[in-house]
């Protein structure tokens, strides 16, 4: 059954996220900036702060943050844990942080090009700020699931061993099925 439940990700269903991702990031990038006292005006996914013009596009919505973490943390989740309730709470974790990830992904981008005047932020600097946060949140979230895991028979540790070697593994393996989900979608 649990193999079978990965055709649901068969569905397209992140064409219809991404209006309401967009708005999602926009504002919350414009909060973000009024707590940091950066002055700010919004119109829908624009906004404008002194420093320059700024849209959240169909890009920057973070649905493939989305889509990628939330079925690498369901394969993850099936790997790793047993219960129903754990797998339930960690997919549901997944689903979570990268929303909130690309949010600091997208303030972050325009805090750095407002404080050095549109130098860094834009371009190169946009993509590999992305890369970078994401990293970071998948590892997280991985690290934490590696933590919880269930015991399992089959990897009881023998003397000699250490017993967060299949975490370990485990770990480099979901990232390893990250990369290989997003990096078709980059290039």
């Amino acid at each position: 059954m649990g193999p079978l439940s990965f055709l649901l990700f068969a569905i397209p269903l992140g064409p219809s996220m991404v209006p309401i991702l967009m708005e999602w990031t926009a504002s919350s990038v414009v909060a973000g900036l009024r707590f940091s006292g950066i002055p700010v005006w919004q119109e829908g996914t624009n906004f404008v702060i002194p420093t320059g013009q700024w849209s959240v596009i169909e890009w920057c919505s973070g649905v493939r943050y989305l889509s990628v973490s939330t079925f690498a943390g369901s394969v993850f989740a099936y790997l790793t844990f047993s219960s129903w309730q754990k797998r339930a709470v960690f997919v549901a974790i997944s689903v979570v942080l990268p929303i909130v990830a690309n949010w600091v992904r997208a303030y972050t981008i325009v805090v750095v090009a407002h404080l050095s005047s549109n130098k860094y932020g834009v371009v190169v600097g946009h993509l590999t700020l992305g890369w970078i946060i994401f990293g970071i949140a998948v590892f997280a979230i991985f690290s934490v699931g590696a933590r919880w895991r269930d015991p399992s028979s089959q990897h009881v540790a023998t003397e000699g061993t250490r017993p967060d070697a299949v975490s370990t593994s485990r770990v480099a393996a979901a990232l390893l099925l990250v990369l290989v989900c997003v990096v078709p979608w980059r290039l």
